[in-house]
């Protein structure tokens, strides 16, 4: 994450990290050069306005350089700045977003270009306790969520249902009680789970619109929880 105001670097760098990513942080193209002769990393975010460089000129820099050309990146334009996104196109920028760019938008595009199977909508790690039944009624003791979006949820559980079984449950979202039904995607019995934890995903089937949309307040308020965007 290359930005010389420091206030949007550390606004994006804070929402990176809440999205479970490790971030090196650069406020000069020079910094970012030094780093990026030690390490390469998975993805590049760079804002047009540096104070040492112009960011699509530092852009065409790591394009040029064989080591991390193949790296893609994101570039960060003021709103005002209309031709800041085709200058970032012509120079092989994969994204070109506004800044302060909103969370939403920030966690797709990096999903899209480093992600194996990218998600559209942001998931969060919490621990919320969830009450869960199968058809005939078998709770499934000591359940609670590890990761949560507003499709879905991976439980952690003991006991995780076999793939395709569809179960009841209700989640305590801090003394909101959500209602839903889903079907298990996956368990840690399944080969190529992303967890190590013992549990299973779940893709809600039968959810109201009103607790979808707590849902997705919940995790709004969680990922900017204390942070406040940048100037752009």
């Amino acid at each position: 994450m290359v930005d010389s105001n420091t206030s949007n670097l550390l606004y994006t760098s804070t929402l990176l990290r809440r999205f479970e990513y490790q971030i090196y942080m650069a406020r000069t193209a020079s910094e970012a050069l030094a780093i990026t002769e030690v390490a390469v990393p998975s993805l590049i975010i760079i804002d047009q306005n540096l104070t040492d460089m112009d960011g699509n000129d530092l852009l065409q820099i790591f394009k040029h350089n064989p080591r991390i050309s193949f790296v893609p990146v994101i570039t960060l334009r003021k709103n005002s700045d209309l031709l800041g996104e085709k200058a970032s196109k012509e120079r092989g920028a994969a994204y070109c977003l506004n800044e302060p760019v909103m969370a939403d938008q920030l966690y797709r595009a990096v999903q899209a270009l480093v992600e194996t199977h990218p998600r559209t909508n942001i998931r969060i790690r919490t621990l919320l306790p969830v009450q869960v039944h199968t058809n005939p009624l078998t709770g499934i003791e000591g359940a609670c969520t590890l990761d949560l979006s507003e499709h879905g949820m991976f439980l952690r559980t003991t006991r995780p249902a076999p793939v395709n079984t569809r179960l009841v449950f209700q989640i305590n979202l801090y003394g909101q009680i959500i209602r839903a039904e889903g079907v298990v995607l996956y368990s840690n019995r399944t080969a190529g789970t992303p967890y190590t934890e013992p549990g299973m995903g779940l893709e809600f089937v039968r959810i109201t619109q009103e607790d979808q949309d707590f849902i997705r307040q919940f995790i709004r308020n969680e990922v900017m929880r204390g942070i406040i965007p940048g100037v752009a």
